[in-house]
């Protein structure tokens, strides 16, 4: 009984990022876009250039994947930084979760690889589907760690 008491008794930890948001149409220069602005501010916020490299394929590879397989008229990209991690969610109006298969792709595949580069460089990665009436939206995000080399704050 005091155990659950002391438990309930600590705030809830405190998310401290900064978020930001691109939304644009679903073309092919929103790819190049998502790939300047990120850099930008990367550099503006002292990722190391490995990070920044790897930020930009992966939200490159994810942004042209809404343009090439879904018919979602726009693309929002959401960014979430602290000093250390870097999280990405490519939001779209196309629910499928059929994406896994995809990054399992092998070498010799023509298309589908884009997946499994996101999976090499990525800390971490996946998908949210978000309930609601239609159109239901997803988004496929990934995580980058140690993007500094700052101490996290969360």
């Amino acid at each position: 009984m005091k155990l659950a008491s002391v438990l309930t008794a600590l705030p809830p930890p405190v998310l401290r990022y900064t978020p930001y948001w691109l939304q644009g149409p679903n073309s092919p220069g929103m790819a190049g876009l998502t790939r300047r602005f990120l850099k930008q501010l990367l550099v503006a916020e002292g990722a190391h250039e490995t990070a920044v490299e790897a930020a930009q394929l992966c939200a490159t590879e994810l942004v042209a994947n809404v343009h090439r397989h879904t018919t979602s008229p726009t693309v929002a990209v959401e960014i979430l930084l602290t000093p250390e991690r870097l999280v990405v969610h490519v939001h779209d109006d196309a629910p499928s979760t059929t994406l896994a298969a995809a990054a399992r792709q092998g070498d010799e595949a023509e298309h589908g690889r884009g997946l499994g580069l996101v999976d090499t460089y990525a800390t971490r990665w996946g998908t949210t589907v978000y309930a609601g009436r239609p159109p239901r939206r997803k988004s496929v995000w990934f995580r980058l760690d140690a993007i500094t080399g700052a101490k996290s704050p969360l």
